[in-house]
């Protein structure tokens, strides 16, 4: 992720989800890891000013957000998210908010040292620039399907992994879904929700994807512009 995207409307739909499949799952989930994959800022893009308000989320969640943007920006305010005032509160870790995510050994010490942080029962959001691989891209803004089955293989049963995913213009949904699950393990559940560009792909074990899927649907139930799909392990 990048720093000049905090606090715009993307943010406002993924901690506004992020929140609810923590805390609505059945059981709720110990915890939220954010794993920024932090990537330099680049002024020449315009992303990141839509404001907040446009995605129709719960309104002390748009008043978080929106701090967000508050100068100097900082990542480590998103661990706010679990401590706002009315709302379930749960504990959230923001993965080495100072660290960018590199190349080499770098990016696999990156997540090695993620895998040695206490994962039991949590929700692990991956947020890189642009999502998955695809053809022929596969640098510090994706994230690579080798990457998500070594994650899998470390999680516990209860745990779960979310990766944030931009859809590239001409590309169908279709299309970029069709992609992932043949490049995740065949035993992993996927349930996705998505809308325009923006999607939030969820792997994880079967029991744990069952409580996914219902806090999804029923997220889906008060948002009638999302999208779902899910494909089931095995």
């Amino acid at each position: 992720m990048r720093m000049q995207f905090l606090g715009d409307s993307r943010d406002a739909f993924k901690w506004d989800l992020l929140h609810q499949v923590v805390t609505g799952a059945v059981p709720r989930f110990a915890g939220l890891v954010v794993v920024p994959m932090r990537t330099p800022d680049d002024a020449h893009l315009s992303h990141g000013k839509t404001p907040a308000a446009r995605f129709p989320c719960h309104p002390a969640i748009l008043r978080f957000v929106e701090g967000l943007r508050t100068e100097p920006r900082e990542l480590e305010r998103i661990a706010g998210l679990g401590a706002i005032e009315g709302l379930p509160a749960f504990p959230v870790q923001v993965f080495e908010p100072q660290r960018e995510f590199g190349f080499g050994w770098r990016r696999a010490q990156y997540w090695q040292d993620l895998t040695g942080s206490d994962l039991d029962g949590k929700l692990v959001f991956l947020d890189p620039d642009n999502g998955f691989e695809s053809a022929g891209t596969a640098g510090t803004r994706h994230v690579r399907f080798g990457e998500a089955d070594f994650l899998l293989r470390s999680l516990p049963p209860t745990s779960a992994l979310c990766v944030f995913h931009y859809r590239p213009q001409g590309q169908s949904w279709d299309l970029v879904f069709g992609r992932i699950e043949a490049g995740i393990p065949a035993d992993t559940a996927m349930h996705s929700i998505y809308n325009g560009q923006l999607g939030f792909v969820f792997l994880s074990g079967p029991a744990t994807g069952t409580r996914i899927k219902a806090v999804l649907s029923a997220y889906r139930a008060t948002h009638a512009f999302l999208h779902g799909r899910s494909c089931d392990a095995g």
